[in-house]
Parts: C-alpha cells; structure tokens; sequence
C-alpha cells in the first residue's frame, strides 16, 4: 500500500512526463511574396507554406475593401488602387504577415486588328488609363508576325496571331490578323451633290477645307484623315487660293491628286477702309499697311500724304515725324529716322513709310488705296502744282485704277476732275454733311462725301439725299473706344464706307447690307 507522499510523487512525475514528453508543435506561415499586382476583375488565389495549421484558419485584414476581396484564400481586383492585407491565423496573433496589392487595369488597343505582310502597326497600351508604361510583348505565332519592345507589330505572312501584353503579373491579349499587301488604289473627289469643284466664298466665312472631300479606300473604307492638304485659305484675304489633294493609303498606293480653287470676295455693299493702316502698329507705317490687309482684312487702306523737303512723298499725318519735321528735310536725311509709339499696350518702332512703298503693299493684296490729301506744298486748296508728280507716282506702281483720293482740299478734287481723271474716286473730307454747299458741290464736281461720326448732324434724311444725287457716303473714324453699336448704327443707315483703327473686334452685323445671300 502506498502512502500519501508516494501518490504525490506519482502525479508529479507523470505532469512532467506530459510536459516534456508530448509537447505542442510549432505554426508557421510563410508567403513567398509580400507585394502582388492583381488586374481588374481577376482573381488570384494565395498559396502560402503552412505548417500545424490549415488554410481556413487564417484571418484577413483588409486596409481597403473596395480595392480588393479575399474569400477562401482567393484574391479578387475590385477598383484600381493600391491596399494592404494584415494575414493572421485564428487565436495565434502572434503569428502575422503584411501583403501588399496594387489592382491595375491593362488595356491593349488597335485602330485596326490587321496589318499587312511586311508593313507595321503599333499597338495601343494603356495602365490604369494612362499610357507611358511599357510590357513584355509576345506574339503566339510569330512565323506570322513579331512584335518588339515597343508594341510594334511586323506582318510575316498571311495568318493570324495572338499579341500578349503583360505588365507586372496582369495579362492582356488580342488577336491580330495579317493579311496580302493591298494593290488597289484608294479613292479621292468632291461630293459634286453639295457642293463644286471650285468655291466662292465670303469675307470671314466659315470654311473647311475637308468638308464634302471623300476619301475611300477598298480595305479601310473611310480614310479621310489620311488627307493631306497642301496649300490654305486666308477668309480675311479677299482673293484666289489653290487647294491640292493628296492620298495615301497604308499600304502605299496613291490616289489622283485633287485640285481646288478657293476664291474668298467681299460681297457686301459697304468697305471697310483701315484707318492709317490699322491699330497693330504705328500709323502710316509699312507694318501698320501690311497688318491692314494680311490681318485685319480691311478692303481699302487710309494714309495721309505728306512731302519732304525735296519732294518726296511719305505717309504720315502731321509734319513731324520722330521729332524731325518732314517738311524741312530731305529725304536722305529722314529715311533712317526711328521713333517708337504704344498702342493697346504694345510698343512699336517704326521708320517712315514712302507713298511709293504704300502703293505697292495696297497692290500686292489688291486693297483700294484711300489717299488723304494733307495740307503740303503744291497740294493746298489754293495750289495743287505738285498733283502731276503725285499722279506720276501713281501710275508707275500702276495704281490708278484702284486709289481713291480724300481731302477737305477740295479744290485738289476739282483738279483731279478738271485734268482728265474722272474715274478716280474723290471723296469730300467734311465734319458733316449736312449742308446745302456741300452737298452742290459734290453734285457739280461728281465728288463723293466723308464725314464725321461725332456730328449728330449727319442723320438719315441728309444720307438719304446724297444716296438719291448718286454719291457714295464715307464716314470716319471708329476708334479702338467705339462699341460695336456705334458702328452698327451707320451700317444701318446705308453707308458705304466705314473707316476704323480695328475691324474684327467690332464683328458688325453685315448681313444689314448684304448684296446678295451668304453661299
């Protein structure tokens, strides 16, 4: 029998047997990576290395549930986006592990899914939307075509062919097809349904040079946006522009080339004459007249007459110019004379301009040029001794049959009337035109008017009048300060010419005055 210190012993021998004798083995889990790329609404499932434990015990933690899913060990792309997971084995927290996910959405494109034997075509990759990213490219057939680092596709031979995109662990494919080189030329002509072969069109009109052009080709159908177009349309330049045609198809084979010619008119009964050239730059200067006709549009281009000491005629409307005056100097010695002016803000340097010089920009784009007559030696009310000399000059640049002379010396006008130029226009420079004597005197030397719009004088009724005597009205000048309205109301009133420092910005409504309707 054993005593009660003996059982003691016993029951702690054999705890210790327990203890030491069947003891507990170890968990362990082991990712064989941290980081995983996973693309959009795929699924990838984890595989860790377990051991004493089994793959429905772990517990996942994740940072962002709208970015990923994870259900039965298996991980699903939910949104593009980046997230961690915290991986856990139930009631063993001390067992962990951090995994990272970034979800990416690869997108592989084509304009078109073939490509021709021995011609090329570059495949579209985009990452999440965005592009500049680059792949491992394959071609799962590649006796029938490759593809190279940057996702250009070379055709080998008729066939087909899967391209496989693939970035980090996300796979994107297509099938890419290559087909016989094309022989057939594609096709190039006008819709003669809606519209001609060659256009008119108006002063600022809207025009597309591709509108109502087909192009087709027997592979690719509609390939108007292999147009090339050589050649433009200025619509502020009133004249003729030639259009040519050309296409190619991908292939290589070469539509008839197509000529068009585009010609853009003034087909309003009123002119806009550009004050001392235009306000982009200095007045009576040549980039000022330039700028006039290249720029702004006008049909006729002001400038005021001045003369040198020795004769020459320059454009400038007062007698100094850079403070030297005109008149007490020879022209060798003006010639070079700089000065500087601001205007909206923009400073322009300049040198004096030759009448000569103006001719020739108003022939160049074919602009009427308007010739203020200023007070100056020969040229006066009660001398006009140098009107042969200026008339001289005209001819030589060949302008006589596109010049209009203004002045308040009329008797400069009576002179031109007197001495065989007739056709020349002349119009009688006043403040208003609302007076009896004027308006005899226009009737007795076939004079045409120009007045001032800050006289409230010139109304309907005297505008009227000179209208039913056959007289053309000018009115002057519309300042850079002038609102579209201003100059709206004496459009509205029929007058035929309409001088200011600036055309565009004003967009006066023209239809007011229109000839005939817009085509």
């Amino acid at each position: 029998m054993k005593t009660k210190n003996g059982l003691i012993a016993m029951f702690l021998l054999l705890i210790t047997f327990v203890a030491f004798g069947c003891k507990a083995k170890p968990i362990t889990m082991t990712f064989a990576k941290t980081e995983y790329e996973i693309g959009l609404g795929d699924e990838l499932t984890l595989t860790p290395e377990l051991e004493n434990t089994t793959a429905d015990m772990l517990e996942y933690f994740i940072e962002d549930d709208k970015i990923v899913s994870i259900e039965n060990n298996v991980v699903k792309g939910l949104k593009i986006g980046s997230t961690t997971v915290t991986v856990n084995v139930k009631e063993h927290l001390d067992i962990t592990a951090t995994l990272s996910f970034e979800v990416k959405e690869v997108v592989i494109s084509v304009d078109k899914n073939y490509v021709s034997v021995g011609k090329t075509r570059k495949i579209n990759l985009k990452v999440n939307g965005s592009s500049g990213y680059s792949a491992e490219w394959t071609s799962s057939n590649t006796a029938t075509a490759t593809i190279d680092a940057t996702g250009t596709v070379t055709g080998v031979a008729v066939g087909t062919t899967t391209i496989t995109a693939k970035v980090g662990e996300v796979e994107e494919s297509m099938e890419m097809n290559v087909l016989a080189v094309d022989t057939v030329a594609p096709e190039l002509k006008i819709d003669l349904t809606k519209t001609t072969q060659d256009v008119i069109i108006n002063y600022n009109e809207k025009f597309n040079p591709l509108q109502n052009i087909i192009a087709t080709d027997n592979r690719d159908g509609d390939i108007i946006d292999r147009v090339q177009v050589e050649g433009g349309v200025n619509t502020v330049l009133t004249g003729e522009y030639v259009l040519t045609y050309t296409l190619e198809d991908e292939d290589g084979n070469k539509a008839e080339p197509l000529v068009r010619k585009i010609t853009v008119v003034w087909d309003y009964d009123i002119t806009f004459i550009g004050h001392a050239g235009c306000y982009s730059g200095m007045m009576n200067t040549e980039d000022a007249f330039i700028k006039a006709a290249t720029v702004h549009g006008y049909q006729a281009i002001e400038c005021d007459l001045k003369q040198t000491k020795d004769g020459v005629f320059v454009t400038c409307h007062d007698d100094v110019f850079g403070k030297v005056s005109i008149p007490q100097t020879n022209w060798n010695d003006l010639k070079d004379v700089e000065t500087s002016v601001t205007r909206g803000g923009i400073t322009y340097t300049s040198k004096i301009c030759t009448l000569e010089r103006y001719l020739e920009i108003c022939k160049q784009y074919n602009v009427t040029a308007v010739i203020e007559l200023k007070d100056s030696k020969g040229i006066t009310n009660s001398d006009q001794s140098r009107m042969p000399q200026l008339m001289d000059l005209i001819k030589k640049v060949d302008m006589l049959d596109n010049v209009i002379f203004l002045t308040s010396q009329y008797n400069c006008l009576i002179w031109t009337r007197n001495n065989g130029y007739k056709d020349i226009p002349c119009q009688y420079l006043v403040n208003s035109i609302a007076s009896d004597t004027f308006y005899q005197r226009c009737i007795d030397y076939d004079l045409d008017i120009s007045f001032n719009i800050e006289y409230d004088t010139n109304t309907q009724e005297w505008i009227d009048k000179y209208h039913a005597a056959g007289k053309k009205i000018s009115c002057w000048t519309f300042s850079q300060y002038k609102t579209v309205q201003d100059l709206q109301k004496y459009i509205n009133m029929g007058v035929d010419f309409v001088t200011c420092d600036q055309l565009k910005p004003f967009q006066p409504d023209l239809t007011k005055r229109d000839k005939h309707s817009l085509r």
